[in-house]
This record gives C-alpha cells, structure tokens and sequence, in this order.
C-alpha cells in the first residue's frame, strides 16, 4: 500500500533514516504512548520503519497473512539533542477511530506512539500525512540584532531561488563548502541518505542542525551523503565550515537551504525574519530571487572593502550584535596660522652672575572646518570647527659662564691690536 505524504518544505524538519538507533529516553509524554527501545529496534528489523538520524514522522502498516492492511500506528521519533515540536495533519478513510490533527513536544531523543487505528473498511488510499517540526525551546526570543552571515565562503557568491527574509534557497553546486551562518551547538546530524538516487522517504534530504545562544536553531538542508564535518555535540564559530552541499532530496538541480526556527507561540509558521552580513549589498533583511549575493566574513582574515555597500546603517560588535544603527566616516581639512615675536637683551658680569629680561609676543589665529562623507542609510553629518596651533614664546636671559668671559676678553683684545695697527 503506497502512501501519500504531503510535505511544507518551509516548515519541516523532515524525517531521516540511519542504520543504527540512537538511546532513547523512557519519560512518558502527555498526549503519547511512549515506544521502548525495544519495539522501535523490532519495527526496523521487521521493515516497518527506519531508524532515524534527526527528526521523525512515520505511519506504519500491519497486515494480515492475504497482505490486506489491518491497521497502522503513527510514531514520532526526536532524536536531536534538543526538544521539538511536531505538528501532524492527517486523514484515514476506512480507519477507526477518526484522525485529523496531532500536536506534540518531545523530549530530546524520545519515541512516541501518538496515534493507532483499525482498518474498518478497506480503501485504496486510507490514509495520508503531514507534518511541521519545529525544533528548539519553546518560548525562545530570537535576538534580532544579530547579524548573520551567508552560509558559503567569503568571496564566493551564490543565487537566491526565493524571496523573502525567513526561508532561504541558493544555487550551489554539490561539495561546496557549507558554512555556520551563526555559531552555536551542533544537535543534529543527518547525512546517510544517499545523494539523488534514494527513491524511500524522497522528501527528506540531509541536514545540520545547529542550536543557538538564544535558543532558536539553525538548520542547514542538502547535505551531500556522508558530507558533514561536524558531529552532534560539536560547538561551531560563526563562519566554520560545517558540511558539503549535495542534491538529497530528488530535486532537479543541487541546492541549499537554510532558516532559523523555534517552537511557535501561535499558530505561526515557527520561521524567524533575520538579517544577513554581505558584501555587494550591505545588511540585508531579505533576499531576491534570482540575484546574486557574495559572502563577507567578519571571522576570517581576509579584509573586504565595504565602501560601496547599499545598505549600511549598522555598526557590528565582535559577537556580530549590532549596537549603533549609524555608522559615520568622515574626512576633513585644518588650516592655522601661528605668528610669534620675541626680543630679549642679556648683560652679565665676571662674576658669573647674569640679569636678563626677555619679552615676547604671541599670536595665534587658526580655524578648522571638517566636513565627514557617510555611507549607507541612515545618514549623519557632522561639521566641525577647531582653532589652529598657537606660535612659541620669546627667548629668555641666561647665566654667563667663566669660559665665555675668557672668550670675551680674547676677542677685545684682538680687536683693540688691530685698532692699535690701523692708527699706526
């Protein structure tokens, strides 16, 4: 019996197959039936679900020995190092008893049993599934400051595939690094799919799963298989590399996708609005689909002339929060005159002692005007005025020393032989 699934690419965390299972937690859940490690190891063995690598939603048949369809259990399986809520749409037709939605937060690495139904009357299409997963903490206040960067290298640039400032696709080839777009915890990992050719579960595609400081989460989709570079538990820096990109998901051409989430308050879609650090177009808070966008890091050595960005406004601590929403450059030009006049007379004596008076004059006229050049949105100016420089005092008298009266005393006797000579 096939089954139809119908699947929001903009707001699930789709399920994930491995082939090994992780330890699960034995808390019980209000709403579900916990499943015991036992009974989900038994359900893979026999074929009737796969292990699961991050976040789960799987429907499984039981049938009799004629292969007709008796009933089918719905499971939900967490296995991010984090809670998640789930969210399931669903109809059976022929199916007791009725089923329409389900909504469930799970605990870190928990199997639920949410949902089991007898087959009544027999259908060609009984049932069908869909899901939203949000992981994270519910109640989490994302930091709108925060700046985040593009999730490729710097200097390489990729086309967006969408509009909009909350779910992000790009054009990028297979095995292209993959970057932290904001640091954080890894707490999930998926990565066995086989790239493009898988047919089971076609929807789901590879992905990272990145926790962040305010609680909100990163998730990065279409891994390349066996692409990451990271492991659960792993704490990255804000531009890392992190995994290689890929084509898991059955899509016609290699992209990546990447949003923040976090559990919603209301019945909203769980996705958060964010602002990302490039380099030709300045902070952004949404792309365009079909422009070309071109990663600055402000984590890497290499130094990116900003000064023809568009859209500047905003000034980034180390952290990347922005803290001043202006951001002012500016070049100026200082001109100052400075004139001094000084006179001084000196006598002094044999005896070494020497009386002087000195005086002097200063003035001092100077004016400066700077006029600062902005970038970017808002803008302030600023001008400025400063005096000049003023100009040196006059000198002062100073003592006479014994040599210096020698010095005098050969010089008038030079001077009064040659007086003598010339009225000879």
């Amino acid at each position: 019996m096939s089954i139809r699934i119908s699947m929001n690419r903009k707001k699930w965390l789709g399920c994930s197959l491995f082939s090994t299972l992780m330890p699960l937690s034995h808390a019980v859940l209000a709403g579900g039936t916990l499943v015991p490690a036992a009974d989900l190891e038994q359900y893979v063995n026999d074929g009737k679900m796969s292990a699961c690598e991050t976040l789960c939603v799987q429907t499984l048949e039981f049938r009799d020995d004629a292969k007709a369809l008796t009933s089918i259990k719905v499971i939900i399986t967490n296995n991010l190092a984090i809670d998640a809520l789930v969210k399931v749409a669903a109809t059976v037709s022929g199916i007791s008893p009725a089923l329409s939605a389900i909504s469930e937060t799970l605990a870190a690495k928990t199997a639920l049993l949410v949902y089991e139904g007898t087959v009544t009357t027999p259908a060609s299409s009984p049932y069908s599934v869909s899901y939203d997963a949000y992981p994270g903490v519910a109640g989490a206040v994302h930091n709108d400051t925060f700046v985040y960067e593009l999730p490729w290298e710097t200097g390489n640039k990729h086309v967006s595939l969408s509009d909009g400032g909350q779910y992000f696709t790009f054009d990028m080839a297979e095995r292209t690094p993959v970057v932290a777009a904001r640091g954080g915890k890894v707490v999930g990992v998926k990565h066995k799919k086989d790239t493009k050719t898988s047919t089971y579960q076609a929807y789901s595609a590879n992905e990272i799963v990145i926790l962040h400081s305010d609680n909100t989460v990163g998730v990065y989709r279409n891994i390349l298989q066996n692409g990451a570079l990271v492991a659960e538990g792993a704490e990255v820096t804000q531009g890392q590399k992190i995994a290689l990109s890929g084509q898991s998901d059955l899509s016609a051409n290699p992209y990546l996708v990447f949003y923040v989430t976090t559990p919603p308050s209301a019945d909203g879609s769980g996705q958060i609005p964010i602002m990302f650090q490039t380099a030709a177009h300045g902070l952004v808070t949404t792309l365009n689909k079909g422009e070309t966008y071109t990663a600055t890091h402000k984590n890497t050595t290499a130094t990116v002339d900003l000064s023809f960005e568009t859209n500047t406004g905003f000034e980034l601590d180390a952290n990347g929060t922005v803290t001043s929403t202006t951001v002012t450059t500016g070049t100026g030009t200082g001109t100052g005159t400075s004139t001094n006049t000084g006179t001084g007379t000196n006598t002094g004596t044999n005896t070494g002692t020497n009386t002087g008076t000195n005086t002097g004059t200063n003035a001092n006229a100077g004016a400066s005007t700077t006029t600062p050049t902005t970038t970017g949105t808002p803008v302030t100016q600023n001008t400025t005025a400063s005096s000049g420089g003023g100009g040196g005092g006059g000198g002062g008298g100073g003592s006479t020393s014994p040599i210096a009266l020698w010095l005098l005393m050969m010089l008038y006797a030079v001077r009064r032989k040659e007086r003598k000579v010339a009225a000879g």
